[in-house]
This record gives C-alpha cells, structure tokens and sequence, in this order.
C-alpha cells in the first residue's frame, strides 16, 4: 500500500500537485480563438449545454459547471444554472431563472446579450462525437426556439470540438502531469495485483492517484 501511496511523487508530482484551475491568460486565449471561429462562421453568438459524459464546452469556455452558457461574439459569457464555490473568471456572470426554468433564464440571456436578431450556434445538438443525435435537452432547445423567432439557431458541435483541439502550452503542461500520475498508478497496479486479490482492493488502492484531464 505504502509503494502504491508514493509511486506518483516518484513519477514529479501528485493529484494535488496539479492546478486546481487554468489562468485568466489561459481562459483569455479560449474565448478569442472562439471568437475567430465564431466570426469565420457567421455567428454572432453560442448557447451551450452541459453533457452526460462531462461539461467539455462550458467548462472549457468558463471553467464552471453551469448546465448552460450563452456566450456573444462580442460581450460576455452568461452562465445558468449550476452550483460551485468557484471564483468566476473575467468575463463570466450567472443568472438565476424566476421560475426556475432554464429556458426563461436562457431567454432572458440571449436579450440581455444583444441576440434576439442574431444567428446563434448550439452545441451538443446533432453530429457530436459518440453521439450523432447529440444531447440538447429537447423540451428546453424547444422553448428557447419558440420564445426567439427572430433568431437562427443552427448546430455549432463541429466547430466547438476544432477549436478546443490545438493545446495551448499551459494545457500540455497540465496533461503531462496527468499522464505521469496516471502512468505511475497504473504501473503500480500491474505490480502489486496478485491472483486470487480482489477488484475492489485493486481499485481503492490506486483511485486517488489517477486522474484524468480535459
């Protein structure tokens, strides 16, 4: 256990030893090379969704685990609903909704934001990775479309993932150091496991020293 404790501050460093959150520099860098995207398309905004198998867009754009973002080509990110104690970074307000609806607050967002005449991408709607019907919650995309005839939405997913695949260095650093740890565990794993040791006993002992990193 105690080999299997140590391995990744062999390997530079620990599941602690990685940033808890990316830079304001970093965060800057995101939205600007979305918004050349963003203009290279033709949209004047985005409205985002969180997703069953992580919050990738939204996270990556503002770094909270908002259910949903509205974002303008030229203003800033509103984000609705979610719960954290994490200091937002410039740039990035919440919104309540009245009712508690996240279409009204998304509503209220896109006017709010200057958007009611605009074309505005969505994300996570169709041809997304793994999910070619995506995820957008119908009942809330449908209200949203209904409450803003003036607006033409059309499917953003293809966009989103081009953006966010070139790694800044700050973002290499940080997968490089998640690799390491991970790579370390697991090659304690294949060390200590022995016939006949349960799977639960394998898992507790090296869970807390692999981590993953989008």
């Amino acid at each position: 256990a105690e080999e299997a404790m140590r391995a990744p501050e062999r390997a530079g460093g620990s599941v602690d030893s990685l940033p808890k959150r990316f830079t304001q520099e970093e965060m800057t860098r995101r939205t600007g090379v979305l918004r050349a995207a963003m203009k290279q398309a033709g949209f004047d905004g985005l409205l985002l969704s969180t997703r069953p198998d992580g919050n990738g867009d939204i996270g990556w754009l503002a770094g909270y685990p908002a259910e949903y973002a509205v974002f303008a080509q030229d203003g800033k990110t509103l984000l609705i609903g979610g719960e954290g104690e994490i200091e937002l970074y410039n740039g990035v307000e919440k919104r309540e909704s009245e009712d508690g609806l996240a279409s009204t607050a998304i509503n209220a967002a896109i006017k709010e934001l200057g958007l009611t005449r605009g074309h505005i991408g969505v994300g996570y709607l169709q041809d997304v990775v793994r999910l070619p019907e995506g995820g957008m919650n119908y009942t809330t995309y449908d209200r949203v479309k209904r409450a803003n005839s003036g607006v033409r939405f059309e499917q953003a997913s293809d966009m989103l993932l081009m953006v966010k695949l070139p790694r800044s260095a700050e973002e290499i650093a940080v997968l490089e150091k998640a690799h390491a740890i991970s790579e370390a565990a697991l090659a304690t794993l294949m060390r200590t496991a022995r016939p006949g040791t349960l799977d639960r006993k394998s898992t507790r002992l090296n869970s807390s020293h692999i981590t993953i990193s989008y």
